[in-house]
This record gives C-alpha cells, sequence and structure tokens, in this order.
C-alpha cells in the first residue's frame, strides 16, 4: 500500500504521462507538423497550427505582466505545454493568462501550465479546448471560462466571478480506436509473408481513468505466382525438324521476398520451313484443248532452319493462246484458214460439248499437287469445253490421293509428359521431352553426358569431386611403455608350489574380496539415499483437448460423403498463436522440436507446452508451481479471445483441465533432463 504523502506525487505522475501520450496522437492524428518554444516576454502569441512549448517562465523576472496577457491562441490544432513554467499576471483590470482570441478554433489544448495573478486564468470562449494536469489560480475575476479542464488545480480568486469549468467537472469516458498501423512484414511462411498492425483503445476525452491497450492483428498474403518467358531459341537439329527450347521464369509478382524463383525449360520441335532460292522458267508440255495448253516449271526450295534436305518442286498453269493461235503438240501455234469461192449460200460449222455444264474433275499430278478442271464454255462457239487446269499445293500434313488433299494420319502416342521433363536417366545420361511437329506427339530424346559432365536436374554440367579418404584411427601411446608389475609369488614365500598356481589363487581370492566389498558398499549407499528417492514433488499441468475442432491448427479435406481424405498442418496459425501467447504471457517461448503431429515449446523462465495435432488437437502446459499455470491460463484464454473471438474463449474456456500432479525424485530428475536437453537444442537454434 502506498502511504498517503505518496498517493498525490503519484497521481500526478500518472496524469502527466496519459497527457503526454494523448499529445502524442494528437500530433499523430492532426498531423500538427509545426514546432517552436515561445520566449519569456508578454505576450506570446500563437497563430500557426502546431506544437509550442515553454522553456521559461513569462515573463522571465519581476512583478508579471502589465496591462497585457501573457499567451494569446489565434489557430486551431494547437498543443501548447507550458512544461510547469509560470504564467503571471499583475492582477491587471482586463488581462488573460492564455486566451483564445476567436469562438470558432478546433483541436486546442493547455497542458503542464501554473497561471496565476490575472483578471481571468483562461478564456477559451466557444472554440474546442482541452486542459490538463495544470494550475489556474490566484486570478481576480475567474480561473476558468467556459472550459472543462481534466486533472487542473483550480484554486482561489480574489472576486466572486466564480470559477467557471472548474469546479464540479465530471469527465466521461469516450473509448475509441486509433487508425491502425500500416501492415508490417513479420517473417515468411512458407511462400507466404505473415504480416501483422496495431492499433491502439484510447479514451478520446482524455479522462485519465482509461489505461490504453494496443491490439495486434495478423495476416498471411500469399504469393501470386506469374510467368514471364524468353523467346524461343535453336538448340539443334532433329531429324528434318529444328529443336528449340526456351525459359520459363515463375515469379511472385507480390514481390514478398518468400518464394523463390523458378525456372523451368520448355521445347518444341518446329520445321521444315521450306523457302523458294530458285525458280526455273515455264515449259509447254501438253495441251488442254484447241485453244490452251499446260506449262510446267521447276522451283527449288530450302529449309530455313537448314535441318531438312533441299527439295524440288513442280509448278502448273494453264494459258490461253493468243488470237490466231491454237493449241497443237502442248504449243501455240498460228491457225490455218481455207478460201471459199463464190456461188451458194454459206453455211455455219456445228459443234458438240465435251462435258457436263458445271462439272468439275481433280487429279493429282504428284504426292503434292492437285490439278482442278470445270466445264464451261470458254471459246466464240456454243459449245461447252473444259477449261485449263488450275494447280494447287496441298498443305503440311497432308498428300494428294485421287484428286484430294488428304491428311496424312500419323498413329502415335506421347512417350512423355513435359512436366517431368528434362531429368536424369542416370549420371551421364539427361532425358528431354520434345515435340515432334510432323506427328505432333512428344517422344524422348536423351542427351549423353562428356567425360567430365554430370547429369544434374536434367541438364549435364561440369562438377567438381573431392574424394574422401577414409583413415582408421591409430592409437597413440605416451610415456616409455607398458610397466612392470610385481607378481603374488614374487613377494609371497610359497615352498615348491609353482608360481602358477599362487598367481591363480592370490588372483582369484584378491577379485572376490574386492567384488564383495563393492557389493556391500552399494547396498549401503543405496540405503542412505532411499528416503530421498522415495520423496513427491509437486507438478501442474493445464490441458485443454479439442474435441470440437475449434483451433485451426490442421487443415482437413473431406470427400463428398464428409470422410476425411487428409490434412494439412497449418504452420502459419500456430506460428502466429505462440507469437500472441508470448505477449499474452509476457515471457518468450522457444521452439525446441517438432515432429510429423506435434510441435513442442519452452518457456523462457520454466515448464514447457506441447501441442499434439492428431484429431481430436490437445495443448498441454507442465509448469513446477501454481502461480505460473494460473498466470498462463489467462494468458491463453486471452490469446483465443484475440485471435478467434470471446465465443471460442467462452467454449474453450469450459474445457480446460487443471491437474496438481505428485512425482517422485526420479520422474522428476527425468523431467529436468529432458527440459535441460531441449534448452541446449533451442540455444543452438537460436544461434
Amino acid at each position: 500500500m502506498l502511504k498517503k504523502g505518496l498517493i498525490a506525487p503519484v497521481i500526478i505522475v500518472v496524469a502527466v504521462f496519459v497527457v503526454l501520450s494523448v499529445s502524442m496522437i494528437l500530433l499523430q492524428e492532426k498531423k500538427l507538423t509545426g514546432f517552436a518554444v515561445l520566449g519569456n516576454t508578454c505576450p506570446q502569441t500563437i497563430n500557426s497550427p502546431g506544437f509550442y512549448e515553454m522553456n521559461d517562465n513569462i515573463p522571465q523576472s519581476g512583478e508579471g505582466c502589465s496591462n497585457t496577457n501573457g499567451i494569446n491562441i489565434a489557430a486551431s490544432d494547437v498543443i501548447l505545454d507550458c512544461k510547469g513554467h509560470n504564467i503571471t499576471g499583475n492582477q491587471n483590470e482586463y488581462t488573460t493568462g492564455i486566451d483564445v482570441t476567436s469562438n470558432s478554433y478546433t483541436n486546442i489544448t493547455i497542458i503542464n501550465c501554473s497561471i496565476i495573478n490575472f483578471d481571468l486564468g483562461i478564456n477559451t470562449g466557444n472554440s474546442q479546448v482541452t486542459i490538463a494536469n495544470t494550475s489556474i489560480t490566484g486570478n481576480s475575476t475567474q480561473n476558468c471560462e467556459s472550459a472543462t479542464p481534466t486533472g487542473c488545480v483550480c484554486g482561489s480568486y480574489t472576486d466572486g466571478g466564480g470559477n467557471s469549468g472548474c469546479l464540479n467537472s465530471t469527465c466521461v469516458e469516450n473509448i475509441v480506436n486509433s487508425t491502425p498501423t500500416n501492415w508490417i512484414n513479420v517473417g515468411c511462411v512458407e511462400t507466404s509473408m505473415n504480416q501483422s498492425r496495431n492499433f491502439t483503445e484510447y479514451d478520446a476525452n482524455n479522462c485519465g481513468t482509461f489505461t490504453n491497450i494496443t491490439h495486434y492483428e495478423y495476416r498471411l498474403l500469399n504469393a501470386s505466382l506469374a510467368n514471364v518467358s524468353t523467346d524461343w531459341i535453336n538448340v539443334g537439329c532433329s531429324g528434318n525438324n529444328m529443336n528449340q527450347s526456351r525459359n520459363i521464369t515463375q515469379y511472385d509478382s507480390n514481390n514478398l521476398g518468400c518464394y523463390q524463383n523458378e525456372t523451368f525449360v520448355e521445347y518444341q520441335l518446329v520445321g521444315p520451313n521450306y523457302v523458294n532460292v530458285s525458280i526455273g522458267n515455264w515449259t509447254d508440255f501438253s495441251c488442254v484443248n484447241s485453244s490452251t495448253k499446260n506449262q510446267s516449271r521447276i522451283i527449288t526450295q530450302q529449309d530455313s532452319y537448314g535441318c531438312a534436305s533441299e527439295r524440288n518442286i513442280t509448278e502448273y498453269q494453264s494459258v490461253a493462246c493468243s488470237s490466231g493461235y491454237v493449241c497443237s503438240n502442248g504449243e501455240c501455234v498460228a491457225s490455218s484458214s481455207d478460201g471459199g469461192g463464190g456461188g451458194g449460200g454459206g453455211g455455219s460449222e456445228s459443234c458438240s460439248d465435251e462435258c457436263s455444264s458445271g462439272a468439275i474433275e481433280k487429279s493429282c499430278v504428284n504426292s503434292t499437287t492437285i490439278k482442278t478442271k470445270t466445264c464451261g464454255n470458254y471459246d466464240s462457239d456454243s459449245c461447252l469445253e473444259w477449261s485449263s487446269y488450275s494447280y494447287n499445293s496441298c498443305s503440311n500434313n497432308e498428300e494428294c490421293k485421287d484428286g484430294s488433299c488428304i491428311k496424312i494420319e500419323i498413329n502415335c502416342t506421347n512417350e512423355c509428359n513435359t512436366s517431368n521433363y528434362p531429368r536424369c536417366k542416370d549420371d551421364k545420361t539427361a532425358e528431354l521431352c520434345l515435340l515432334n511437329s510432323s506427328s505432333n506427339c512428344y517422344y524422348i530424346k536423351e542427351d549423353s553426358c562428356s567425360e567430365k559432365e554430370k547429369c544434374v536436374d536434367g541438364t549435364c554440367k561440369i562438377t567438381t569431386t573431392q574424394e574422401i579418404k577414409e583413415e582408421t584411427p591409430t592409437r597413440k601411446y605416451y610415456g616409455s611403455g607398458l610397466m612392470n608389475l610385481t607378481k603374488p609369488s614374487q613377494i609371497i614365500p610359497h615352498g615348491d608350489i609353482p608360481e602358477v598356481v599362487v598367481d591363480t589363487a592370490t588372483y582369484t581370492a584378491g577379485t572376490a574380496i574386492v567384488v564383495t566389498g563393492i557389493h556391500f558398499l552399494w547396498l549401503w549407499l543405496i540405503s542412505l539415499f532411499l528416503p530421498f528417492f522415495l520423496l513427491r514433488l509437486r507438478h501442474f499441468c493445464l490441458a485443454f483437448i479439442d474435441t470440437k475442432s475449434l483451433l485451426p491448427f490442421v487443415k482437413y479435406n473431406l470427400d463428398s460423403k464428409g470422410k476425411l481424405k487428409s490434412s494439412l498442418i497449418n504452420k502459419a496459425e500456430i506460428e502466429r498463436f505462440i507469437n500472441i501467447l508470448q505477449k499474452q504471457f509476457k515471457e518468450r517461448i522457444i521452439f525446441t522440436e517438432a515432429t510429423s503431429d506435434s510441435y513442442r515449446f519452452l518457456f523462457e523462465k520454466s515448464g514447457f507446452i506441447e501441442i499434439q495435432l492428431d484429431s481430436p488437437i490437445v495443448i498441454n502446459a507442465h509448469f513446477s508451481s501454481s502461480s505460473r499455470t494460473k498466470n498462463f491460463k489467462l494468458a491463453f484464454l486471452n490469446t483465443i479471445k484475440i485471435l478467434y473471438g470471446t465465443e471460442i474463449m467462452n467454449k474453450i474456456s469450459k474445457s480446460l483441465i487443471l491437474t496438481k500432479e505428485s512425482t517422485s525424485i526420479i520422474s522428476a530428475l527425468r523431467n529436468i533432463s529432458r527440459e535441460r536437453k531441449l534448452r541446449k537444442l533451442s540455444r543452438g537454434f537460436k544461434k
């Protein structure tokens, strides 16, 4: 208990701390970036927002401010900290210690001031002013006008005007939350970033009766995976095709720094891509009809990738003969006409149709070219005849058959999947998964490593090997060698009894005596320590069995029938739980070991906690004192409330199991030994 004389100083210190905290919050929220130190003469005027403080009395010396105010405030968003200095007047009429010069100013705070001997101590008008930890005494008319001070001392005044705002003032708490801080990175959880931020719960009215509470929030920001690829580059020929590769890099577009970029190599077969390198002249070779001839020419093509062989193709066309010419033996020649005599009347030459109107006839010139002709009237008579041929080449993967371009059917199956390649067949052979553009199927291509290379992650790389020779440790002897020991037969008289008998008997008897002596000595020592080992020590355990799956420490995958398919430990949530728990328990919690179904941690002072992740989840905390157990229980429940809410906390609170056990010294020593080993292991982790 505090002595009576110490209560007031303690209250003042607490009030100063609260006021300063409120001031800093106001500075941050209102963005009062200005700062100035007031002088020590009368009057001082504040006419812009900011933080102002006094490092000296006003006035510094003398009888006080004569016929003038002490400080004039002519701006909003002002914090004035007198830092305990005096503002003294001469009790002249119409003078004010601190005068807020307008009724419309807002967000003004006056703290740590002592105002003496003015006509009016503080005049705030109708402005929004907060006064705290301020002494306002000895003023003629009033000490405070139109203000509601908190933690102020309103002393006597000489006139009967009253202490408006100082007497019987009641401060009502207004609990609000500050704006949350920006999210900050805490650390990586696999490929995600664990982030935290906090906000403060505080009293906006600055009554001084509420202790600020800082709350923390956590979230996992997942990596956003994106791909970027290089251009295709030629690797080398594979048959008539070009083998190409490109790199595809998978990265985190959020740039969290948790995901390590992965680069994959993709392969494809392209080509052949034929381009014309020489074109021959047209050559006549047949007649389509009496007025049209067929021509052909040779085109030489090469593969632009340089993998396929050069080839020649034949191009065809039909050309009509000029007027006065007819086609004969594949050539257009001048026509001959007979002259007629006089006499009788003339007549018209008769003709017959060569084909049916609209008929189309197609045929193959070779395996890649198709020719087509159509029935119609293409000359001056009235009869139908075939048109000249038009020639067309079949597309890739097609061949000409029976006058039609037919897709070449290639039956094949994929030998591999690109997601699993490249890979190593053995130390000296890399395997690639390539696409055959002709068959559109993937096949496996082996790449043999050179003598100095070794296959690593599907690529032949030069590696440096270092032979490690295993040496058999040899025993080293120090000193002058073996000692010459005296045999019993050399010091015991034995007459005609052989030395070997004396030596053997002596060794046997001596060994029996020594063994018997050691046996009785152990029994005697055990009898001395037996009462000690029979003692019992106290042990406290706080346990929670999560039969209702309230804790999200394990993610369960269920099938359509609700049966468990698989489960995954939520490492991020466990880490988040431990971080909050150690803040609530106010003691560092050290990770020691993890198995496939449990995590173990040590408390920095004593005790340990184990989280068993089988279904159901079990949390066990072990202590050697009841007080630490009770403190941990409160910290545990507060952690649950912060993370998962009051409803979950109430359910867990009803399910907590507190046990008190008595264990033997032997068991206690075993536990101590185990805890020491864990702590030794944890020190290794911390390094």
